[in-house]
């Protein structure tokens, strides 16, 4: 498969849809990520909203690579915070889909011991994966909370699908003083993309 360079491009949420694809025609490049719509946050679309999306990507020949969820990790002992976070995905998931996009990026939920919670970790998070996979949609574990890469390495072993991967960030996994040659012999069989920071 052909690697895609694309990004989100969007001056941190201050761009329009249009000025985001006015921008990356400068660079010539034909897929974005995209993680808002017209400067709001893309769990706030509506059906118009969603129209005009498919209408720009048509008459401009882009397509969209990723959606960013921006869903809150949620706590794995808060039922609360896991309604409001499963309901967010599920509709983000029915986004994808209208859209014609494949994967979806998402944060872990908030654990201590990935060990000793993961029971709860796999009964909740097991979820969004099964979702996911329904709909035919990976999801992309964007790196956060801390959590080292040999987290992220049970959790991908442990759960055994298809439809999770990570973003594998070098700079992130350095920051928290980690080895990112390590890091990446341990997730290379998970990267469903490579994250480039501005030096």
């Amino acid at each position: 498969m052909k690697p895609i360079l694309t990004g989100y491009f969007d001056a941190q949420h201050t761009f329009t849809f249009d000025e985001l694809i006015a921008f990356i025609d400068q660079f010539q490049l034909d897929q974005i990520c995209l993680r808002s719509y017209n400067k709001k946050p893309l769990i706030e679309v509506n059906e118009s909203d969603i129209k005009q999306i498919l209408l720009s990507l048509k008459a401009t020949k882009h397509k969209i690579a990723i959606i960013d969820s921006g869903i809150k990790p949620f706590n794995i002992h808060s039922q609360s915070q896991f309604d409001l976070a499963f309901d967010e995905f599920k509709f983000m998931v029915k986004l994808a889909e209208k859209i014609k996009v494949n994967h979806i990026m998402l944060k872990l939920p908030v654990f201590t011991d990935v060990i000793q919670e993961f029971e709860q970790i796999q009964k909740l998070f097991g979820m969004f994966v099964d979702v996911a996979m329904r709909s035919n949609k990976k999801i992309i574990l964007e790196p956060s909370n801390d959590y080292k890469a040999n987290t992220y390495a049970y959790i991908f072993k442990k759960i055994k699908s298809n439809h999770l991967g990570i973003l594998f960030d070098p700079v992130y996994f350095m920051m928290h003083n980690e080895s990112t040659t390590i890091a990446y012999r341990l997730l290379k069989g998970y990267i469903f993309a490579f994250a480039a920071h501005d030096a």
